[in-house]
This record gives structure tokens, C-alpha cells and sequence, in this order.
């Protein structure tokens, strides 16, 4: 049962990561915080899903992701170690109801050149940008995005 058959849904957070076993946790806690929870595997899915998607609160972006089959050249020539930048930055240019506010971004990537155009690309839309490796626990990662859902909220109620 989803938080929405309960009537007390939070809201839909999407996560595109296409390693569903390590993101499990994290999963079933925001489901246990009455979050509905859509898991997208490959930037080609989540493209396809999210450029004209409208009902969500938050978008978690892997930034190392799988590709799948993209129709967008900004996919298809990427570096498989950034596909989820170049997902961010084709959802924004397509000006996607969600994007960018609506995002945030959740790696592990550890590349120096990498984390740099991440961390550029969040503080030019003043996005989240979270290490894996400081959300080890499902509970803090719920926790960061339960405040960046009541950000986001607030931000519209002005």
C-alpha cells in the first residue's frame, strides 16, 4: 500500500538511481515518512518520465547513472560518470515543470572535476547537492528530504 491509498501522502519524491539495492533504505524510510516514492532506473526513463511531470515535490538525481537509451545528443555524449548532470541540465533546457527547483542532486562520485561542475550547477540553482557517503542511514536521508520538500513549500506559499 502507498502513502496515497492512505490519504496521508506527503507527496511523490522520484529517485533516479538505477541501483535499487543500495537505495532500498532509503526508499522504505521515506515510504515510512508517508512519502510516495517512484524509483527511476536510467536517465532515459526519467527524461521521458519527468519533462512534463507536474505532480511531484522532489526530484533525487543520481549524478553516476546509467544512460539506458537516450534521444537527447546531451545524453548520448556524456560520460556515464555524469549522465545525471546532463539529465539536470536537458530537464531544465526543456523547461520542465519540475526543474530546477525541484531538484536535487545524491552521489557518490568522488572525481574532483566532476564534484566541481555538480557543485556549480547546484549553487546556480541553489539545489541540494548530498553525498552518499553522508547519508548512510535511511533515517538522515528522509530527514534531508522531508526539510527540502517544507523549503520548497514555503518558498511557494510567498
Amino acid at each position: 500500500m502507498t502513502a496515497t491509498d492512505d490519504e496521508t501522502s506527503k507527496g511523490l519524491v522520484y529517485i533516479v538511481d538505477e541501483d535499487r539495492r543500495q537505495i532500498r533504505p532509503y526508499v522504505d524510510t521515506l515510504r515510512s515518512w508517508q512519502y510516495d516514492v517512484e524509483v527511476l532506473p536510467r536517465a532515459d526513463i526519467a527524461y521521458d518520465r519527468l519533462v512534463e511531470e507536474r505532480k511531484g515535490c522532489l526530484v533525487v538525481i543520481d549524478i553516476m547513472l546509467a544512460r539506458g537509451e537516450p534521444t537527447k545528443v546531451a545524453l548520448q555524449n556524456e560520460k556515464p560518470v555524469s549522465v545525471g548532470l546532463a539529465l539536470f541540465e536537458e530537464l531544465v533546457r526543456e523547461s520542465a515543470p519540475l526543474f530546477p527547483a525541484h531538484a536535487a542532486f545524491f552521489t557518490h562520485v568522488e572525481q574532483p572535476g566532476i564534484v566541481r561542475r555538480a557543485e556549480r550547477i547546484a549553487a546556480q540553482y541553489n539545489i541540494p547537492l548530498w553525498r552518499k557517503r553522508d547519508y548512510r542511514s535511511g533515517y538522515r536521508f528522509a530527514s534531508a528530504v522531508d526539510d527540502q520538500v517544507k523549503r520548497l513549500a514555503r518558498r511557494q506559499e510567498r
